[in-house]
């Protein structure tokens, strides 16, 4: 009976409740991932779609993935509507290939606004 009273003065407090909180801590544990996904590809070009977080290891396996694209000449577009999260060496990648033959679409404000800022050395 506590625990209801307990829930109860929650919501009406405005706080979130046991299973929100319990839902939003089992999905901050579960491992940052980065799927990569080739949606078109043709003779002049290929389209690769990112979904996740564009961080840690996965900068290096994007990377390699780019690599493989363009050293066959094609032209290369990252669709990254599905990129949930880019961290520091994410966004320097990702600034560092626009200098090459490569198209990015549909970022999210997010991706964006990371992308505008400057990049520290």
């Amino acid at each position: 009976m506590n625990h209801n009273f307990e829930t109860r003065a929650g919501a009406q407090a405005g706080l979130p409740g046991r299973r929100w909180i319990e839902r939003e801590r089992d999905r901050a544990l579960q491992p940052h991932i980065l799927k990569i996904s080739t949606l078109e590809s043709s003779r002049v070009g290929e389209t690769l779609q990112l979904e996740g977080h564009l961080g840690g290891p996965w900068v290096e396996e994007l990377r390699r993935s780019c690599d493989r694209v363009l050293a066959k000449s094609k032209r290369l577009t990252l669709d990254l509507a599905g990129v949930t999260f880019i961290d520091h060496e994410g966004v320097r990648l990702l600034k560092n290939l626009r200098q090459t033959n490569l198209e990015l679409r549909n970022c999210s404000p997010f991706v964006a606004l990371r992308l505008e800022e400057d990049v520290l050395d």
